[in-house]
């Protein structure tokens, strides 16, 4: 047998002035582990699981009124064995085998006294099968307590040497696996190793008497807070339960209690009723039995009845609001939140921050606080044109003015008046918002930024007077080139002063155009038959002699293509030295072939005629003079008689200017010989300067 006793009595006495102290704050003590109690307070119940001694063996059970004989403790009842019977119980649950464990409670024998017992647990009439506190009868004058594993050496025996009748006893065993421990009245009395481990067997909890079945094994005397816990408690506990008043306690629903430590787990104490209740994630049958004070969900369970807490009603909220929809504890509109998700509305807004309902005008820090998704800086809107905004994302439209910092439409987007538009332009049909620049549609001035729609073309233009950069900015079709403004262009003498005869029409550059069969003279300024030709005044045209027609057709018969030769033309007419420097275009006028009158275009309009009837007729001097285009006879010339102004506005100069200085000529054809200047006026009149051919 082995064990040590405690001889460090300093440092014991400190120990347990400590314990002591700590533990007189309260009146009943909950140890975590405890797997049974049987504090014998007028019935055998297990105060922890419920597996009550119910099954009385013999007679004699009563209970009685004891202070057990620790500072502070009260009257109570306890059990009372006469030495005629014991109480038993199941033994479900408890350490078996060499588990860890631990075994306590107080006894008092009583005279004339039986031996066994007073408490234990395991299955008797075998060895090494049960494990109990067991009185030896035999030893005289007084009796011996030990723990009991039967046949072996338990490593901390005797644990009282010699008990006194009528006096109590607190009693406890440990055992880690390796040690049994042994204390007395709170107190460490040493620790062994078993000659073999416990080979504790599950068959009964016994208390007055030993867990044998026969008859004879009981004990007589008082039994209290008979306990035993699933592992080897501390010494610390153990003289934590010793001084505590009124001892252990289930620390169950209603125990009384001064601090947690009294109740057990899963129970905490509420210190305004001074009992244990349910703690939060605990089963509940009413919200009185939760520290909280709510019960709900499906099944019923303690919770904080914070924000997210299962409800069934607002009673079972601290927010005092259970949202239908989720089943959920929330925050109602105007109350305090921390978060959107908080709130039944699902919007946390404001200053402080306030559960709103989103709708347009409430207070929200984004758009996520609003139901319409659109806020201004602190307030929800509905993101239409004109709100607030500062971004896209505030508008409705996804365009923000930065400008206004409202919401507006961009460019391209549909508009009902110009005060939708960024740009303050609505225009079209359908109506648009546009930029207002010229070219855009218009109904009328306030659509354009130039302020000016041309009614012809309905599109913003520039008026006289206004800047512009192109002939095609401007509604008068002319932009001046030497003030860059729009005017009426101004309107000149096209033929600088020459006047044509009758036969001739003036082109706009100082020529002559001679109409028909006529050719131009006099340095163009005239019109006159050819040489060889004689002129027809009543038709207005040129004829040979000796083939004059007549003003109206002969009765000769008309055929569809030309003869061999023509019969209405003299071949043999010289062909007088001509010179275009007109733009290469036909004529409107008619020549005759075989009597019957056709225009220019009756050369081509045949393609497998063609190349035949230009050979014969391309070779007439009144036919190549009328149709120079379709006869391939137009000459690369710049018109001899043709000035222009030059963009200085001082100089006016002729085609030959251009080129002239070669080291200028290509500058001088980039400004002036385009579309854009004097719309191509030039270009067209100075084509060989102008390097067109």
């Amino acid at each position: 047998m082995k064990f040590h006793l405690l001889t460090s009595y300093p440092l014991f006495l400190l120990g347990t002035i400590f314990v002591s102290h700590m533990c007189q704050m309260s009146d009943a003590l909950y140890i975590d582990g405890m797997v049974r109690l049987f504090r014998g307070e007028g019935n055998y119940n297990d105060l922890i699981n419920g597996y009550d001694l119910n099954d009385l063996v013999g007679s004699g059970h009563s209970f009685a009124t004891q202070t057990l004989p620790t500072a502070g403790a009260q009257a109570r009842q306890v059990g009372f064995f006469d030495g005629r019977g014991k109480a038993i119980g199941a033994a479900t649950g408890l350490p078996t085998g060499a588990a860890p464990r631990s075994m306590m409670g107080w006894f008092k024998w009583d005279s004339p006294w039986a031996a066994n017992g007073p408490f234990g647990y395991g299955k008797g009439g075998g060895c090494n099968f049960a494990y109990s506190a067991y009185m030896h009868s035999h030893h005289i004058p007084l009796p011996i307590l030990e723990l009991d594993q039967t046949c072996h050496d338990e490593g901390i025996n005797p644990v009282l040497t010699s008990v006194p009748a009528n006096t109590w006893y607190h009693i406890a065993f440990t055992y880690d696996g390796t040690y049994h421990r042994k204390y007395v009245n709170g107190v460490f009395q040493g620790e062994g190793i078993p000659d073999t481990q416990p080979d504790t067997q599950l068959e009964r909890v016994t208390m007055g008497g030993n867990p044998t079945a026969h008859a004879g094994s009981y004990f007589r005397g008082f039994v209290a807070d008979f306990a035993i816990f699933d592992r080897a408690i501390t010494d610390a506990e153990v003289a934590s339960i010793y001084n505590t008043p009124e001892g252990l306690t289930s620390g169950s629903l209603g125990e009384s209690c001064t601090s947690d430590s009294n109740c057990g787990s899963g129970f905490v104490c509420d210190i305004a009723t001074t009992t244990c209740k349910v703690d939060n994630g605990g089963t509940c049958s009413a919200a009185s039995d939760c520290s909280s004070g709510f019960c709900a969900g499906s099944p019923l369970t303690c919770t904080d009845g914070a924000i997210g807490s299962p409800c069934g009603s607002g009673s079972d909220c601290s927010s005092t609001f259970c949202d239908s929809g989720t089943s959920t504890c929330k925050v109602a509109n105007g109350g305090s939140c921390s978060a959107a998700s908080d709130c039944s509305s699902g919007f946390c807004a404001g200053s402080p921050l306030t559960c709103t309902d989103g709708a347009i005008g409430s207070p929200c820090g984004s758009g996520s606080d609003c139901s319409s998704t659109f806020w201004s800086p602190l307030t929800c809107t509905d993101g239409a044109i004109g709100s607030p905004c500062g971004s896209g994302s505030d508008c409705s439209s996804t365009f923000c003015d930065s400008g206004t910092s409202t919401c507006k439409v961009a460019n391209g987007g549909s508009c009902s008046a110009a005060s939708d538009c960024s740009s303050g332009y609505c225009a079209g049909s359908p109506l648009t918002c546009t930029d207002g620049a010229i070219g855009s549609t218009c109904g009328s001035g306030s659509d354009c930024s130039s302020t000016f729609c041309d009614s012809e073309t309905s599109t913003c233009k520039v008026a006289n007077g206004g800047s512009c950069s192109a002939a095609s900015d401007c509604s008068s079709g002319y932009c001046s080139p030497t003030s860059n403004t729009c005017a009426t262009r101004p309107i000149l003498d096209p033929c600088h002063g020459i006047t044509c005869s009758n036969h001739g029409k003036c082109k706009g550059n100082g020529l002559c155009h001679c109409e028909d069969t006529f050719i131009q003279t006099n340095d163009g300024k005239d019109c006159a038959c050819p040489n060889g030709s004689f002129l027809n005044e009543s038709v207005n045209r040129c004829y040979a002699p000796t083939s004059s027609p007549t003003p109206s057709p002969t009765s000769s018969p008309v055929t569809a293509s030309p003869t061999s030769s023509p019969t209405s033309v003299v071949t043999n007419a010289p062909t007088p030295e001509v010179s275009f420097d007109t733009p290469c275009e036909d004529g409107s006028g008619t020549f005759t072939v075989n009597n019957k009158e056709v225009g220019c275009d009756w050369l081509s309009k045949n393609k497998k005629r063609e190349q035949k009837r230009k050979d014969v007729y391309c070779a007439l001097n009144e036919v190549k003079l009328m149709c120079p285009s379709t006869c391939d006879v137009c000459a690369c010339v710049d018109s001899f008689s043709y000035t222009f102004e030059l963009k200085n506005g001082v100089n006016e100069v002729g085609c030959d200017w251009i080129s002239k200085n070669s080291n200028k000529a290509e500058k001088r054809r980039s400004k002036y010989c385009t579309d854009d200047y004097d719309d191509g006026a030039v270009m067209n009149a100075c084509r060989k300067s102008c390097n067109l051919c």
